[in-house]
């Protein structure tokens, strides 16, 4: 469609050249460069009417040609239902919008209004009714996850790693029970940031594609100059670097099996084994 486009709007741009080289009024001009832009308009909304639908199937298409051809990844499935259902959830308010942008008697938008307040107000307490022994059951599990929270940074303590020979002043760590997740940030005696990680207690998937070891033993599944993921047992682990001295794909797992103590984590009960 783009390509089509650019052309017609070549063709077009050449003939309106040609017009304006006659002995043309400006007023001229100007009517013609009017009538060349709606052609152009019009032509362009006639193709797409007639070639949208088609150029979607084909990018379907294509799209689930590429998907195909990937490994199944487990976790790639919950990204693409999570999209999907945001995606579903945003259709659903823009359709709403649509239909209501679509009235166009004053007088009608006007009742159609005090309609739709009134569902909205009914939409509220029927909410409200469903969330709320939710908010209550999460306010308990608050306090349960910040006990069990301080419980599980005390674990991962031995886990991260201060070596002084490399800037390391101080390690902080937080953490969210509800998610399985602790983070760690590694600073130095100035404060600033050397370096974080973030630590997921999950399922390990039956297939990891591995691009690496780190240490030797614990398969890395992601990789760039800055950045690692990996595998420990049962914690993934997504590690960041900033201090510039420590990029580098070789360079960054060297540096993240001195920063985090691997076979710690490993030691770690799965949490597959504890559901």
């Amino acid at each position: 469609m783009k390509t089509l486009h650019a052309s017609l709007c070549a063709s077009l741009a050449l003939a309106c050249i040609a017009m304006a080289q006659d002995a043309m009024t400006p007023a001229d001009v100007i009517q013609q460069v009017a009538e060349c832009m709606r052609k152009g308009g019009d032509l362009a909304e006639r193709s797409a009417k007639a070639t949208g639908e088609l150029q979607l199937r084909q990018q379907v298409a294509e799209q689930t040609v590429n998907e195909y051809g990937k490994p199944y990844n487990a976790e790639r499935v919950q990204e693409l239902e999570r999209r999907a259902k945001q995606q579903k959830e945003y259709l659903a308010r823009t359709e709403a919008e649509l239909a209501a942008a679509r009235v166009e008697s004053a007088a009608d938008r006007a009742a159609k209004k005090a309609e739709a307040a009134l569902q909205a107000k009914e939409a509220r307490k029927a909410y409200r009714d469903a969330a709320t022994p939710f908010q209550q059951e999460r306010a308990a599990a608050l306090q349960e996850s910040q006990a069990l929270g301080t419980a599980l940074e005390a674990l991962m303590e031995g886990v991260a790693l201060a070596p002084k020979e490399l800037g390391v002043a101080e390690v902080k760590l937080n953490s969210n029970v509800s998610d399985g997740f602790v983070g760690l940030s590694w600073r130095d005696a100035g404060g600033k940031r050397l370096a974080w990680a973030h630590m997921r207690l999950k399922p390990v998937p039956a297939e990891i594609h591995e691009q690496g070891k780190l240490a030797g033993k614990y398969p890395v599944h992601g990789l760039s100059d800055s950045s690692a993921w990996f595998w420990a047992g049962g914690v993934n682990v997504a590690f960041v670097v900033q201090k510039a001295e420590w990029r580098g794909r070789e360079k960054i797992l060297e540096i993240a099996a001195k920063l985090i103590d691997p076979s710690a984590l490993a030691a770690l009960p799965k949490i597959e084994d504890a559901e």
